[in-house]
């Protein structure tokens, strides 16, 4: 069941195996406002995100982020956003 409020995390989970997901799969993750502006930070697991993982935490999402629109950021490569309620 999709959630109305989750990120769509662009990380394919057949090919969680690419050279740029598997060179920032151990660090955090970082979510900004479509602005810029820093929301949140979660740390890597021990043993690095895969495409499951990064699905699995929209639980912990602040549901106010919906108005602003997020991105989520491994590193400096985009593996996620959601579009701002209009």
């Amino acid at each position: 069941m999709k959630h109305e409020h989750m990120i769509t995390f662009t990380t394919n989970p057949k090919k969680n195996q690419s050279y740029e997901f598997q060179a920032v799969r151990f660090k955090a993750l970082l979510l900004l406002s479509s602005e810029g502006q820093y929301l949140a930070r979660f740390d890597a697991p021990k043993t690095g995100w895969t495409h499951q993982i990064l699905c699995n935490i929209n639980t912990l999402f602040n549901n106010a982020w919906h108005y602003c629109g997020v991105d989520a950021y491994l590193g400096e490569l985009q593996v996620g956003y959601f579009e701002a309620d209009k």
